[in-house]
């Protein structure tokens, strides 16, 4: 993989909002709005994006319509995703992949949004920011460090840095001790897999895989694995992180009240032990990224090192020039 880093946020830049998966409220905007002006960007819609259709924000020719804009758009220089929900698979045909820029724009968001961010990586070679959504950034949303983590990524070009590090997150530990180096690629578990076998699935091979998860019961996060597995591209992998698997619903049994050293009941542990001990590389549980904070901003496509002895995840090469 070799996928190209795009220029630095600069103060003054222009910063795109779309919602090509559901619709926020309008107040949630308006704090998205405020917060990214104090940071001193503008800010820049294409039609209203608080409109819903259904559970999406809109039709899927307008999404789609809206999302060339922002990517082709010579006046902006970042994309943020207004939130995630469902969606963004049905416009991966609509865009016109052929007509945006050589030269790479910041995109950033998660959840639903990491189809976006895979298809621009498979189509485009574009490297990708899984990282909170732009209503995530108020700072009533008690995302300081996450949204921290956002602005300190995409505004600086040195490396090394460390992305993450149980210094800082204690539940960062090893459930495979070593440590590994290659591309940094996932997303929402949930989202990658329902792009296997399809133009956009994403190229494992050699990386650094992290993924996450939300509403998704023990049995469900088993069944993604395997498929996960079955389809090949989990024995690719140099190291796998593993984000937070939050809401893991009725199913727990006894494990309902309980917590191992990595966060999560005892019964997710045994389902992440059974897919991933066996690849016989190095496997880090607790990486502070997904639906619960803090969900700290990654740098897809960028070249990462992962010890997961000692609890660390660290960019090696700049992810913005």
């Amino acid at each position: 993989m070799n996928c190209k880093p795009p220029p630095a946020l600069r103060q003054g830049d222009t910063i795109s909002l779309v919602a090509p998966a559901s619709s926020p409220r309008p107040e949630q905007l308006a704090a998205a709005v405020a917060a990214i002006h104090a940071a001193g960007y503008r800010t820049k819609t294409y039609r209203d994006v608080c409109q819903s259709v259904d559970y999406l924000a809109g039709t899927d020719e307008e999404r789609a319509d809206e999302l060339q804009q922002a990517l082709a758009d010579p006046e902006t220089a970042a994309v943020f995703a207004v939130r995630g929900g469902y969606g963004v698979a049905r416009l991966l045909d609509l865009l016109d992949y052929a007509a945006l820029s050589e030269q790479p724009k910041i995109v950033a968001g998660y959840s639903d949004i990491t189809a976006l961010h895979a298809a621009l990586m498979a189509r485009c070679g574009w490297m990708a920011f899984h990282s909170p959504n732009a209503i995530d950034l108020a700072p009533e949303q008690g995302h300081g460090p996450s949204t921290e983590s956002l602005w300190r990524l995409i505004t600086r070009s040195a490396a090394p840095a460390t992305l993450a590090s149980a210094d800082d997150w204690p539940a960062m530990r090893a459930l495979v001790g070593g440590a590994a180096r290659g591309p940094l690629v996932g997303g929402n578990l949930a989202v990658l897999m329902g792009l296997v076998a399809t133009p956009y699935e994403l190229a494992t091979e050699g990386s650094v895989f992290f993924f996450e998860d939300t509403g998704e019961a023990p049995h469900r996060i088993d069944r993604l694995l395997a498929q996960l597995s079955l389809s090949g591209k989990l024995a690719q992998v140099a190291a796998v992180a593993v984000g937070h698997l939050s809401d893991t619903g009725e199913e727990l049994g006894a494990d309902r009240d309980a917590e191992n050293a990595f966060g999560f009941p005892p019964i997710i542990e045994r389902v992440l032990e059974r897919y991933l001990a066996p690849l016989g590389v190095p496997v880090l549980v607790g990486l502070p990224v997904g639906h619960e904070a803090p969900n700290l901003a990654l740098p897809q496509g960028a070249e990462v090192e992962l010890d997961a002895d000692a609890g660390r995840l660290v960019l090696v090469e700049p992810c913005v020039v």
